[in-house]
């Protein structure tokens, strides 16, 4: 008799515990699944809209952009030619760059020697992209420094007529908004 109950106490006890397993198994599978996050990836899409421009002959076009550079055509329609000053850029920095390569610039005096200004002839055409640079203090440890735009940003061009007008400032708004 005590054979047969402590059989049937065993085989009793094995299949409460095979439930309770299951139990505890599917409670910690639902706690798992409702406390874990799910990333999902969205896509962008990227606004412009030319806030301020007082010069009629310069449009521009083309625009593009990502996290890490804005692609960018300036025409000069005008029969003069066009200076663009970068020194008074701003794109959630004060200094840009053309290339990739010139993220590694280090040097203020570099900077304004390579990016102080560049012209654009008559009835031509300048496609670049734009990467905003951050000119290192020197106690910081590494070389390069790729910062990445922030969005909402403002675009700012100084453009001069070469010995005809003077400044006139081209304000473009940059958005990132989602996908519908």
């Amino acid at each position: 008799m005590k054979i047969l109950q402590t059989w049937a106490f065993t085989s009793l006890s094995k299949d409460i515990a095979k439930k309770s397993i299951k139990t505890i198994f599917l409670i910690s599978i639902s706690c798992f699944s409702c406390c874990s996050t799910v990333k999902t990836t969205h896509n962008y899409e990227i606004n412009f809209k030319v806030l301020e421009s007082s010069s009629k002959y310069i449009n521009i076009d083309t625009i593009k952009a990502t996290n890490e550079f804005i692609h960018i055509q300036i025409t000069n329609n005008s029969l003069d030619i066009v200076k663009i000053d970068w020194q008074n850029t701003s794109l959630n920095n004060n200094k840009i760059v053309f290339k990739k390569e010139d993220l590694a610039i280090n040097n203020k005096e570099t900077y304004k020697n390579k990016y102080r200004e560049f012209f654009i002839g008559p009835k031509t055409s300048f496609k670049f992209n734009a990467y905003p640079l951050e000119i290192f203090s020197k106690n910081k440890n590494s070389n390069i420094l790729i910062s990445s735009i922030k969005y909402p940003s403002i675009l700012k061009l100084n453009i001069t007529k070469v010995g005809i007008d003077t400044k006139k400032t081209i304000n473009i708004l940059i958005t990132k908004t989602i996908k519908k």
